[in-house]
């Protein structure tokens, strides 16, 4: 975890960008850890007491956490320009929405079988 968090640190640093985008790392990141640490939470909850709806529920959670990175993951890694228009938005903007969709809809199931 601290590796990831160095590796990300370092990224956000080299990138020379303004502070709204900056800001935007650094709060995708954050939402990413958070969504990350329930997803832990849940899969020790299903550890201990064999309970399928908690293991649903972590794998919704780390959906949610994939998707509410995709965007900033393509920005800073993979776009150099951060001027992402166009069809390229879009595939981007659809791909993110399909993970979080995918995560809700596990985290529906897991209450709807608790």
């Amino acid at each position: 975890m601290t590796a990831v968090a160095g590796a990300v640190r370092t990224t956000l640093l080299q990138t020379q960008g303004t502070p709204e985008q900056l800001l935007f790392g650094v709060s995708s990141f954050v939402v990413f850890l958070l969504l990350l640490m329930l997803a832990a939470i849940s899969y020790k909850a299903y550890q201990r007491e064999d309970v399928t709806s908690f293991l649903i529920a972590s794998i919704g959670f780390v959906s949610l956490a994939i998707g509410s990175v995709t965007e900033a993951t393509y920005e800073f890694g993979l776009n150099d320009g951060y001027q992402t228009i166009g069809r390229d938005l879009y595939l981007l903007r659809t791909g993110e929405a399909v993970f979080l969709a995918l995560g809700v809809l596990l985290l529906l199931l897991s209450l709807r079988r608790a």
